[in-house]
């Protein structure tokens, strides 16, 4: 059987978009509880606790909302081997800072840099480390679930 160039485009775009839409639903739903969440902490916490402690509240619950929506999104596609979650993560990882870089660079009229470094010193390490819990999520899942349960004790 003869591979034409055409097959071979097509299976790219097959697997482009076995990464790139599940990235995208991923990143819709985290993004969408993120709004919610943010709105709560911007309006409720932070004129009581802070802006520091109002972020420290809301992160383990960004982080939550990421595994619970890489959860739902990889249990829709059976087949998503380790690389192929990695990519969803790392994809998502993407869109959500040139997003949020876009954002700050139009609205608050700052660089990179100058964002990061307005950022509060240990609610921006937080704010670093959930992203990364963000990217890695679809991955550690699968890892997680592969662990034998303990058979003693």
């Amino acid at each position: 059987m003869k591979v034409t160039p055409l097959a071979i485009d097509m299976k790219r775009n097959e697997s482009a978009h076995s990464v790139i839409v599940p990235a995208l639903q991923y990143l819709g739903l985290t993004f969408a509880a993120g709004f919610a969440l943010g709105i709560v902490r911007t309006l409720w916490l932070v004129p009581y606790v802070g802006e520091r402690t109002a972020e420290l509240i809301e992160l383990p619950m960004m982080v939550l909302v990421s595994f619970v929506a890489a959860d739902f999104v990889v249990r829709r596609r059976r087949s998503a081997g380790l690389k192929r979650r990695i990519a969803i993560g790392v994809v998502a990882l993407l869109v959500i800072l040139s997003a949020e870089l876009g954002f700050v660079a139009l609205v608050r009229n700052q660089t990179p840099a100058d964002s990061m470094a307005s950022r509060d010193p240990v609610a921006g390490v937080a704010y670093l480390l959930a992203l990364l819990m963000f990217a890695a999520a679809p991955a550690l899942l699968m890892l997680i679930r592969r662990v034998p349960e303990s058979r003693g004790a």
